[in-house]
């Protein structure tokens, strides 16, 4: 569906000067900065993820280790 959408406003942005798909793309920007909210810092982030499996059931986390695992020994 979006690329759909997106194909749909291509078509209609294609006939356009450059100048005016440059306005268009600077609205755009200023929308997106005014909409997304950026983490203050790399550590209020981090402290946001941390924990974010503390309730995994040990089953499932046993069955990440065993995927990740080859059980074979390698020699340096």
């Amino acid at each position: 569906m979006e690329n759909v959408l997106v194909n749909r406003y291509m078509r209609l942005l294609a006939p356009l000067t450059v100048d005016v798909k440059l306005a268009l793309l600077s609205k755009i920007s200023e929308s997106l900065r005014k909409e997304y909210k950026a983490p203050a810092s790399k550590e209020i982030l981090l402290e946001e993820l941390s924990g974010a499996w503390k309730n995994t059931s040990p089953t499932l986390a046993q069955e990440i280790i065993n995927a990740r695992t080859t059980g074979r020994e390698i020699s340096l």
